[in-house]
């Protein structure tokens, strides 16, 4: 299953490898390619991740988009014996 993450927290710490996702989804989560500390507002999200899918943000951290695939079952599934 895809990993979703933390969501954006102003002036959070974050490293190389950690996945953060927007506070309004967007389809998307955003793995740090380069650490820092993230900005105190939130910052445009993008969605493209074709050949421009790595940005640089305020407080010089890089993010890559990468799609979120949500899970597709809701609850428990409900065993059923085999005859």
């Amino acid at each position: 299953m895809d990993e979703y993450g933390v969501p954006f927290t102003a002036t959070a710490a974050v490293v190389q490898g950690d996945i953060i996702h927007p506070t309004i989804p967007n389809g998307h989560v955003y793995r740090v390619e380069a650490g820092g500390t993230l900005p105190a507002t939130e910052p445009t999200w993008w969605i493209d991740t074709g050949t421009n899918h790595t940005r640089t943000i305020e407080g010089g951290i890089s993010l890559r988009a990468l799609p979120f695939y949500r899970p597709l079952v809701h609850g428990h599934i409900k065993a059923e014996p085999l005859p």
